[in-house]
């Protein structure tokens, strides 16, 4: 009986170290994949940013060439 108790122990201990290596395992992947989120955030952030300057200058341009284009039509 002794060595039932024993072998179930044993068995018991195993199986908790195996839970805490695929936990400690699993809490290394969702710190990357967070960091991998964070990251992509950023860089759509960033991308964002640059759409709507480059927009904004090219908004520009068009509203400077319709000025010329007007300014040459009307002969000033």
């Amino acid at each position: 009986m002794a060595l039932d108790r024993n072998h179930a122990a044993n068995f018991v201990g195993v199986a908790i170290a195996a839970l805490k290596e695929e936990l400690s395992a699993t809490n290394q992947r969702t710190e990357r994949l967070t960091a991998a989120v964070s990251h992509a955030a950023t860089a759509r952030t960033r991308a964002a940013a640059v759409l709507a300057q480059t927009q904004a200058m090219r908004a520009q341009r068009l509203e400077q060439a319709t000025a010329r284009l007007a300014k040459h039509e009307s002969g000033a």
